[in-house]
């Protein structure tokens, strides 16, 4: 490569334009009695770093009504769905490797050791070969009961609430990128 003069810009091959997009629709209202808000939010984002991306929805709710002139209840409800899918171009590695590494090989495939011999150095866009999936939902809700039993600054509030955490983490890695026998993880994780 160096004596044809072929040149590999590794940060340019590892690198995009990233964006982020982020839509929000809310709606609220109510009476004397009951308020309510209702929002939903979707946000997605791809980073300058091909293979890194992170998307959300999620959406949020909340009620609070006066049930009598002595009790007042309120729920608030939030989901949240999190996906950072994707294998993963290495920054690290792009500024390691030397230029005049070869980028894919014959059969189109990228190169595993862009500079062979050199076995310290692997090729930055490995990490796109891997398939991966890595996921979280967080579900939140909290209810309120206040009672004002008609004694001046006396009140009293009971309050429950459940926070709930799945989470899913699998990856493959083949030969593709550099595991001759294949290599697989799946772990998946709750919270309460």
């Amino acid at each position: 490569n160096y004596a044809a003069n072929t040149t590999t810009n590794w940060l340019d091959m590892v690198t995009r334009g990233g964006n982020i997009q982020n839509h929000t629709l809310s709606i609220s209202g109510g009476s004397k009695d009951v308020k309510y808000y209702v929002s939903g939010d979707y946000l997605k984002q791809n980073g300058v770093v091909k293979g890194y991306q992170f998307n959300r929805a999620s959406l949020r709710s909340n009620i609070d009504a006066t049930i009598t002139p002595f009790l007042n209840m309120g729920l608030n409800l939030a989901l949240t769905s999190n996906n950072y899918d994707g294998g993963r171009a290495s920054l690290t590695a792009a500024t390691q490797t030397s230029p005049y590494g070869t980028y894919k090989n014959a059969a189109g495939d990228y190169e595993i050791f862009p500079m062979f011999g050199e076995l310290l150095y692997t090729n930055p866009m490995l990490g796109l070969t891997t398939e991966r999936k890595e996921r979280t939902k967080n579900i939140a809700a909290n209810i309120y009961a206040e009672l004002s039993p008609g004694i001046k600054g006396l009140k009293f509030k009971t309050t429950v609430a459940i926070n709930y955490v799945p989470t899913l983490f699998q990856t493959y890695v083949g030969r593709k990128a550099n595991s001759p026998i294949g290599n697989a993880q799946i772990v998946n994780s709750e919270t309460n």
